[in-house]
């Protein structure tokens, strides 16, 4: 196994990226990835293109992010979850499902973003 980094991938300091385990496999950041520092890249995942995770990021093996998505600082995604393309995770979520494309959530365990600033505002749950 191994990893491949596309052109334009920017991958600040601490950051580790697993190689892959299995044999003729790959982890894969495509292009236009930035990374923040500190951010573990498990083995066998994929980032799409023009992703930005920011500092302390944890991906677990097996996970698939599409394009365009922004993870925030201390956000961690479960083992093999995949996140649809121009998604939002927020600062210290916790993905432990699928994300749909276009999905904005927090918290942790990540529910919808405007359902947890609802609850956090008092207005109740939606």
């Amino acid at each position: 196994g191994g990893v491949r980094i596309g052109a334009n991938c920017i991958l600040h300091t601490g950051t580790n990226v697993s190689r892959s385990v299995n044999f003729n496999e790959f982890t894969e950041l495509k292009p236009g990835v930035h990374v923040g520092i500190h951010c573990n890249i498990g083995h066998d995942c994929l980032v799409g293109e023009n992703c930005d995770l920011a500092a302390w990021v944890l991906l677990l093996g097996r996970v698939r992010i599409g394009s365009g998505t922004w993870i925030g600082a201390n956000a961690a995604v479960a083992n093999a979850v995949k996140v649809g393309s121009n998604s939002t995770i927020r600062l210290g979520s916790v993905v432990i499902e699928d994300l749909p494309a276009g999905s904005d959530v927090s918290g942790n365990f990540a529910v919808p973003h405007a359902r947890s600033l609802r609850a956090y505002l008092g207005h109740g749950q939606s």
